[in-house]
């Protein structure tokens, strides 16, 4: 396997927010920019995001040699710019919903591929800012998964 197999395995989960299915943007279809018709979208962020290969070491499964990688891969759903006239309460509501449906999602597709399982999963609502630095904001939620890949 591969990361780029990792990454289109969860570019793949259905996930929802508001009853409208987020759409995925992977490593070969990340847009330069999002406009507010796109949205909610996914962003699976590898340049500026925490993507990364956290360690790499041997393992021996039964007799077998072979080596265990640890991913830590973000998915960055946007979800409307603060301004766009939905209230706090609305917009916690929305976000928390997300964030189950990512975890049902989980629960359903942990073993990603056929040797690489999610192991730990971390939710956060806020406020996010993309593309960096370029002042437009949105709520959404970081989702930041770690995945055991055995090779």
């Amino acid at each position: 396997m591969t990361i780029a197999t990792i990454y289109s395995a969860i570019a793949n989960m259905t996930i929802a927010v508001d009853g409208t299915n987020a759409t995925a943007y992977g490593l070969a279809s990340m847009p330069d920019a999002i406009e507010t018709a796109q949205l909610p979208v996914r962003l699976l962020v590898s340049v500026g995001g925490s993507t990364q290969g956290a360690s790499i070491r041997p393992s021996t499964l039964g007799t077998l040699p072979g080596m265990q990688a640890t991913w830590q891969v973000q998915d960055l759903m946007l979800y409307r710019p603060p301004a766009q006239g939905m209230g706090l309460e609305q917009m916690n509501a929305a976000l928390m919903n997300y964030c189950n449906s990512y975890l049902s999602a989980i629960r359903t597709n942990a073993l990603l591929t056929s040797g690489a399982l999610t192991t730990d999963i971390r939710l956060e609502p806020g406020i996010y800012e993309h593309p960096p630095e370029s002042g437009r904001q949105y709520f959404g939620v970081m989702v930041t998964l770690t995945i055991e890949e055995i090779y």
